[in-house]
C-alpha cells in the first residue's frame, strides 16, 4: 500500500479521506447494481448509505475542486467499501483516482493540453508495474454504468476482472456538477 501510494504521489496525485457514508441517490447512478447498506441513524439525508465504491467520494472532491477554479485535479483514494451479501456485511479494500483538467503543470515553456485516457492509463500502468513479472494485465473495451459508452475499459489480472478504466459518463458529470 504504501508503495502505491508514493508512487501516485510522485505522479502528483493527491492523497484524500472521504466519508464512508454516501447519498444514496447518487451512489445509485454511479455503482447500481450494487446493494446499499442502509443507516438507521444517518448523519444528514445526503449520507444515508455505506459506500459501495470510492467513486461518490472522489467525483464529490473534484467538483469542489472545480468550482474553486483548480485547472489541474489528480486525486486518489484508498478505503474501505462496504457491500451486502445475503445477511452479511462484506467490508473489502479499494483504491480510486481520478484525473482532469490540464495533462502537466503550465509553464513559460510548454503549451496547455488535457489530461486524455492515455495519460491516465501511463499512471495507472505505472501503478500495475509494481507487481512487474508477477502478473499479466490487460485493458479490454467494457461498459460501466458511470462511465462514457465507448470510453471505457475494464482492466483484467489473468482471468480476474480488478477495475475499470474511463471517461466519466456525461450524465454523471450532469448530475454531480463537474
Amino acid at each position: 500500500l504504501q508503495q502505491i501510494q508514493d508512487r501516485l504521489i510522485t505522479r502528483e496525485y493527491n492523497e484524500i479521506i472521504t466519508y464512508s457514508f454516501v447519498d444514496s441517490i447518487l451512489q445509485s447512478r454511479i455503482d447500481p447494481a450494487a446493494k446499499s447498506i442502509r443507516l438507521s441513524n444517518p448523519i444528514s439525508s445526503n449520507m444515508d448509505v455505506m459506500r459501495t465504491s470510492l467513486w461518490y467520494g472522489l467525483l464529490m472532491s473534484v467538483g469542489i475542486n472545480q468550482r474553486r477554479h483548480i485547472r489541474r485535479i489528480r486525486l486518489f483514494e484508498t478505503g474501505h467499501v462496504f457491500a451486502k451479501k445475503g445477511r452479511r456485511i462484506e467490508e473489502s479494500h479499494r483504491l480510486g483516482a481520478v484525473a482532469c483538467g490540464l495533462a502537466n503543470q503550465s509553464t513559460w515553456e510548454s503549451s496547455e493540453r488535457l489530461c486524455d485516457f492515455f495519460d491516465i492509463k501511463g499512471d495507472l500502468e505505472a501503478l500495475l508495474g509494481l507487481n512487474a513479472g508477477h502478473a499479466d494485465y490487460q485493458f479490454r473495451p467494457s461498459k460501466h454504468p458511470a462511465l462514457h459508452p465507448g470510453q471505457s475499459a475494464e482492466i483484467r489480472q489473468g482471468v480476474a476482472k480488478i477495475g475499470y478504466i474511463g471517461r466519466l459518463h456525461p450524465e454523471i458529470q450532469t448530475l454531480m456538477d463537474i
